[in-house]
């Protein structure tokens, strides 16, 4: 594989779940997420950490030295929850009708 097709193939991955989390919020008539990114040390490379508000939830994602990163591992995360949750949920309505 080509540094080019790496660099996309990874850009691709990047915004996949932010993506993903907005198709999700708007289907199942949710908030639209709101996030937050701060900068938790002045240490150098900087260290970033995001949160996704969905609703009254939040998920906080992994510390990163990168920005971006610490968006996407948030978005993965608050996608990946209200997934499972949905279909938790999804399976118990089936369940009791």
């Amino acid at each position: 594989m080509s540094s080019q097709q790496k660099k996309i193939c990874i850009f691709w991955l990047e915004t996949s779940f932010k993506h993903k989390l907005q198709e999700f919020t708007v289907k199942n008539g949710k908030p639209l997420p709101i996030y937050n990114t701060i900068e938790v040390s002045n240490d150098h490379p900087p260290q970033f950490r995001s949160k996704v508000w969905v609703g009254f939830e939040y998920m906080i994602g992994s510390t990163h030295h990168i920005k971006k990163k610490a968006e996407q591992a948030a978005t993965k995360l608050a996608y990946k929850c209200l997934s499972k949750y949905a279909a938790k949920e999804l399976l118990l309505s089936i369940r009791n009708s």
